[in-house]
């Protein structure tokens, strides 16, 4: 693992990238291809993935200033195929459900946990 690099990937959702998102930042599409290559590299070079995703419940206070978006479970709070990498499982903290993706080496069962162990490599999202 190349421990002098982290790639950070921010909140890469359907419904902030996609054009038929629930919060769509115009244009954002447009990045996508250059997600898929900086993610890629990252994978093909062990660099570390942190990666966050937006998570809300229906009745988020978040949605008194914005309209609802990233609802758990919903197709729109799931990552862009191209920044995803498996496999999957879902990290809670202070009682709010942060998906996260984790390679440990294990399957890709969907589990939850307050920490990601064992300790994650290459990447943790």
């Amino acid at each position: 693992m190349n421990r002098n690099l982290i790639f950070w990937d921010v909140d890469t959702q359907v419904d902030f990238i996609l054009p038929e998102g629930k919060l769509y930042v115009l244009g954002a599409e447009t990045i996508i291809p250059t997600l898929a290559r900086l993610t890629d590299w990252a994978a093909r070079h062990k660099v570390l993935v942190v990666a966050s995703t937006d998570a809300h419940q229906p009745d988020d206070e978040e949605f008194t200033q914005y309209r609802p978006h990233c609802l758990v479970g919903t197709p729109g709070q799931r990552k862009i195929p191209e920044t995803t990498l498996l496999p999957q499982f879902t990290i809670t903290v202070s009682g709010r459900d942060f998906p996260m993706l984790c390679d440990t080496g294990r399957s890709s069962s969907r589990s939850k946990s307050s920490m990601c162990s064992p300790t994650p490599t290459p990447r943790l999202f």
